[in-house]
């Protein structure tokens, strides 16, 4: 209680840390490759359709989901004060983060980062987002997971923050982040994965991969006040404000911190020193709030996979163009509203500029369906796009 007492005192958000008078908080799920993936959205108290909201993306750890990260974390309490809609997914087993890299931590073989992309797709259909202000985070294997979608999507993400995860040695190795990307790392010098090993980064190489990939140059120091002596830990902060296209990056190193969330709640999950003297949630969430994409940025990314359906509503067939700028291998598929699988179509080496298909409303067994509201959704590597269609029979 002293140390939650403390932590309250110096952020003055006592009233916030017991709140959740949240708007809304919606349960949903769709297919993703014929598998159905779940995610939980809490929506701010002040949330309008009227107006554009940020996004916080929170990924959870291994062997956990995302509701347990939602009563562990708390992110969605501090986001509500801030105006963030924050959406908990649930990997399908574990994140297919490049863990794996350690046989101990086996991951099954899904296009998670294709997952996430769809997700982003889904809340921007569904409400109110703003396309520059995209943020992911993740804690322990969420948090190699936030690292890999800044090698693989950080045309959609603002940024990223990673507790407690590291940069795995394959996608380092494969890592293709076409920007610089803001970054903020927190971690304990008392965790097991902070030295690294013969799988994974160790904190400071995975840090410093990212100043590199953002060429940063300036750096700042300071040892921040010890709040809570009982915790057992100290933070020792480093900003990096010098760095390509006026990014920034920050370092929190928990001297004597284990394997947590800084802030915390320890009666759901323990492992070491849990610092008290920040909280993860706020440190986050201020650093995403110094950050967001350059509407060039977006503008790129819709330029991507263009496509739309003719005649819409149809009664016999209808013609799907889309457009793509690079060699792909791309995958249509066609679904019901209740999310099942209705017609797939999938192309190796599609080469780049404007192609067309034809559904004459049938499944893949060549049987009429019946009327209604169908999906399309086309993905590409990179990309992914949802239409609606309705077929009139």
């Amino acid at each position: 209680m002293q140390r939650l007492l403390l932590f309250l005192a110096i952020y003055s958000i006592s009233f916030l840390a017991q709140r959740d008078a949240f708007a809304q908080t919606v349960t949903g799920s769709f297919k993703f490759e014929g598998k159905l993936r779940n995610y939980k959205v809490f929506f701010p108290e002040n949330y309008s359709s009227a107006e554009s909201s940020p996004l916080v993306i929170y990924l959870h750890c291994y062997g956990f989901y995302a509701s347990w990260g939602a009563s562990y974390t708390g992110l969605h309490r501090v986001a509500d004060t801030l105006g963030y809609i924050t959406v908990y997914p649930d990997a399908l087993d574990n994140w297919n983060s490049g863990v794996s890299d350690n046989p101990r931590f086996p991951t099954t073989d899904t296009d998670d980062v294709g997952f996430i992309n769809a997700l982003i797709d889904t809340m921007e259909n569904r409400y109110s987002i703003d396309p520059e202000r995209i943020y992911a985070c993740g804690f322990s294997n969420g948090g190699f997971m936030s690292y890999k979608l800044a090698c693989q999507l950080s045309n959609r993400l603002a940024a990223v923050a990673s507790v407690s995860g590291v940069l795995s040695n394959s996608i380092a190795a494969n890592c293709k982040a076409n920007r610089s990307i803001p970054v903020l790392q927190i971690f304990g010098t008392g965790d097991n994965l902070y030295p690294g090993n013969n799988y994974f980064y160790s904190a400071e190489a995975t840090f410093s991969y990212w100043l590199s990939n953002n060429n940063c140059t300036e750096t700042t120091t300071t040892n921040l006040p010890d709040l809570d002596p009982e915790d057992g830990c100290t933070v020792e902060k480093i900003s990096y404000t010098n760095c390509a296209n006026n990014r920034s990056m920050l370092y929190y190193r928990i001297h004597g911190g284990g394997h947590t969330w800084p802030g915390g709640n320890t009666d759901k999950y323990s492992d070491g020193n849990t610092n008290n003297d920040i909280n993860a949630n706020y440190e986050i969430l201020k650093f995403f709030n110094e950050s967001q994409l350059t509407p060039t940025s977006v503008e790129n990314y819709k330029n991507e996979l263009l496509f739309s359906t003719y005649p819409n509503p149809f009664d016999s067939e209808t013609t799907i163009s889309f457009q793509i700028q690079k060699q792909s291998k791309l995958e249509i598929r066609i679904y019901s509203t209740t999310g099942q699988e209705i017609r797939t179509y999938l192309y190796q080496n599609l080469t780049p500029g404007t192609h067309e298909l034809t559904w004459d409303g049938t499944n893949n067994f060549g049987e009429n369906v019946s009327g209604g509201l169908y999906l399309i959704s086309l993905s590409t590597l990179d990309f992914n796009k949802t239409s609606k269609v309705i077929f009139v029979r």
